[in-house]
């Protein structure tokens, strides 16, 4: 698998913030209100026209990081090959 994901395909709520819940940096302001958007869009399949703006905007700063290589997962500064960021982060609790 490549690190980080490619921007998906879709255009799909539920694609477009899972991808980028997967490549925010961990300390991301952005991060738990992203996952709530994600949670309301595959609860009640979709989003509202407030909540559309604001993911938009999210996942558009997320792809313009991405295709200028600026995104945390992008730059490994240990030099190890691993990714950085979100994806090593230790998650406790459950949901």
């Amino acid at each position: 698998m490549t690190w980080p994901p490619a921007p998906p395909a879709t255009q799909l709520y539920r694609d477009t913030l899972h991808w980028s819940i997967q490549v925010m940096d961990g300390d991301d302001p952005d991060l738990g209100f992203t996952a709530s958007l994600l949670a309301h869009a595959l609860k009640y399949e979709g989003l509202s026209d407030k909540q559309a703006r604001y993911a938009d905007r999210i996942v558009d700063r997320l792809t313009a990081l991405y295709r200028r290589g600026h995104l945390a997962s992008q730059i490994d500064s240990a030099g190890d090959g691993q990714p950085e960021g979100l994806a090593d982060a230790q998650i406790a609790g459950h949901a």
